[in-house]
């Protein structure tokens, strides 16, 4: 009987050491399921367009232009505020949101009439070569319009600083490449700081001696007042990080011909391409390439592992979660996920996202980020919000809807209004008579156009004028 009394106190603690292992098996499929789950993303297309709504998350708002009115839409309620409307606004080039307090731009076209044409004849100046490439801040609190440079914005050459409400910006000197004797150096790249509350613009440096910038945003070393991606004038051969000072000296922190930014000032993203010999890598055709992570505090690169046929990562890193969207030679825009940790990159897994309706999804520079959400501009310039499959998203897309009938029945004129519609660019140049009722017509089509306006957040609407007199256009 002995033997059988071991055999059973042996078989107990087997069965009970089976038992725990599937416990613990269990307790780590159900962990690695919710993570899963957890890092599961889906996109939406917002209808916005990069260059003509510049579409910008703030927190969890989406920040959008339609020609006519600044909008704010909640991305959890979908509830849409109208931060500016009323005015006849002159097309933007360059536009940087300051949040949901105002604007950042440098205008390109249509300025007569406009708001930009009356703060003008206030300072007894006219509508030229030279007033055209002032860069304006636009309040929308208290409905001013403010001249911040007589020089435009460098394009991604602008970042706004929210703990100090003010616009770090680099000015365009372009314009005067071609001039003889020109007043300025147009290869310069001079660095300044725009004070929202103090109405202030300084010069911190005359010159960084920089080109081919593609980002200018924080720091992880505070130290630093502003981290640019470019390339140095003295040293072409490659892309840098340079970190500047508040006195204008920068500092090279990381080198490397692919470089982009995250949502995360420490880290950075490397593309390192394959080094293989007898390789032409020119024209942009890299091959297959290694996605490194560098983390400008260890000064370190962080392997991921990850391999791509992608020219470009846009990133989204939430703590130490991280996500990289990439694209493929399939053009179809997948993302890897992760964690960074201390001295590597845990990764978790890739998803493809649906494939881009207008038959690319080839990402581009522009993007920005929110929490849990990523808004990614497609180089066809179509912007798509990327969030957590799990979360609920208050923004819709716009429905196919009669705008033009919207439009007429909101104008002053009624049916006499002229409302022209343009299919490629989906815009709408509406026409107003300059009379001294111009101001009081604007504001009473503004007020009517908004009493729905998730209907027309991604239209273009620009204001034209015509003479009292007989009805030519006389500004569009």
């Amino acid at each position: 009987m002995q033997p059988t009394n071991k055999f059973n106190s042996l078989s107990k603690r087997t069965r009970a050491f089976g038992l725990l292992f599937l416990v613990l098996l269990l307790i780590v499929i159900l962990l690695l399921f919710s993570r899963s789950s957890s890092l599961s993303y889906t996109t939406l297309d917002t209808r916005l367009n990069t260059h003509q709504n510049f579409g910008w998350i703030s927190g969890e708002n989406l920040l959008s232009f339609n020609g006519f009115s600044f909008h704010q839409t909640n991305l959890d309620s979908g509830d849409i505020t109208v931060l500016h409307t009323g005015e006849k606004i002159p097309k933007p080039q360059e536009l940087h949101w300051a949040n949901s307090r105002g604007a950042l731009i440098t205008f390109g076209e249509s300025f007569y009439g406009s708001l930009v044409d009356e703060e003008l004849d206030k300072r007894n100046l006219s509508i030229n070569s030279l007033t055209k490439r002032y860069t304006w801040y636009i309040d929308f609190k208290d409905k001013t319009v403010k001249l911040v440079s007589e020089e435009p914005i460098l394009t991604n050459g602008a970042w706004y600083d929210e703990t100090k409400n003010g616009f770090y910006f680099i000015e365009d000197y372009s314009f005067y490449a071609n001039r003889e004797d020109p007043p300025k150096n147009f290869s310069a790249t001079a660095l300044f700081y725009h004070d929202i509350s103090t109405s202030n613009t300084t010069k911190i440096a005359d010159n960084l001696r920089l080109t081919d910038i593609t980002h200018i945003g924080p720091c992880g070393d505070n130290n630093y007042i502003v981290c640019v991606i470019g390339r140095s004038l003295d040293d072409l051969s490659t892309r840098q990080v340079f970190s500047v000072s508040a006195v204008g000296q920068k500092t090279s922190i990381k080198s490397a011909e692919r470089l982009f930014h995250t949502s995360n000032p420490r880290y950075y993203i490397e593309l390192v391409s394959d080094e293989r010999e007898g390789e032409n890598f020119e024209g942009g055709d890299y091959g297959e390439s290694s996605i490194v992570i560098y983390d400008t505090v260890t000064k370190e690169d962080i392997k991921t592992g990850i391999r791509t046929t992608s020219s470009s990562v846009v990133t989204h890193i939430n703590n130490e979660d991280i996500v990289l969207m990439v694209d493929d030679e399939e053009k179809e825009v997948g993302y890897y996920s992760g964690e960074v940790k201390e001295g590597g990159f845990d990764f978790t897994g890739f998803q493809i996202l649906v494939p881009d309706n207008s038959g690319t999804a080839l990402l581009d520079a522009y993007n920005s980020f929110g929490e849990n959400r990523l808004l990614i501009s497609t180089t066809a310039g179509i912007q798509k919000l990327v969030y957590p499959g799990n979360a609920s998203v208050g923004y819709k897309n716009a429905e196919a809807l009669n705008y033009e009938g919207v439009l007429t029945s909101c104008h002053p004129g009624g049916d006499t209004g002229v409302v022209e519609y343009y299919e490629a660019q989906r815009l709408f140049r509406v026409f107003f008579q300059q009379n001294n009722q111009l101001d009081s017509s604007l504001k009473t089509f503004g007020d009517c156009l908004h009493k729905s306006p998730t209907k027309l957040l991604s239209e273009q609407i620009y204001i034209g004028l015509t003479s009292p007199t007989n009805g030519r256009i006389i500004s569009d």
